[in-house]
């Protein structure tokens, strides 16, 4: 046990391996990226996806292409979305993409911040 005062070479060396997680945490936080190992850990941020893409994508003129620029939306789900819409008219609002096959609620969320219906001023 240590005296009073002083600290045991055990507690020493947790508050050092305490120190440097801390350090990597706060790195990879600030900066988004860590290295270790060849495997490249990167910090993704919400506004980073809907950054990317240079506007909110009209899912009533959009091609199956520009369709899969929306994350979640393979060649399989851009085509279903179109020929939704070739059968049923335009989509009014969001929401109606619930009628599409493969398209739930979560998917619908994912989404809703990247769509519209009409055209926006």
């Amino acid at each position: 046990m240590a005296q009073k005062g002083k600290l045991a070479k055990t507690e020493i060396f947790c508050l050092i391996l305490t120190a440097l997680f801390c350090l990597l945490a706060a790195a990879v936080f600030l900066h988004g990226t860590a290295h270790r190992g060849g495997v490249t850990v990167t910090a993704w941020k919400d506004e980073d996806i809907s950054q990317s893409l240079p506007q909110k994508i009209n899912i009533n003129t959009a091609d199956e292409e520009t369709l899969q620029q929306l994350p979640g939306v393979g060649p399989v789900l851009a085509r279903r979305i179109v020929d939704w819409r070739k059968e049923n008219g335009s989509y009014q609002i969001p929401e109606d993409l619930l009628a599409v096959e493969g398209i739930g609620l979560a998917t619908l969320e994912g989404l809703r911040d990247m769509i519209v219906t009409e055209e926006e001023p």
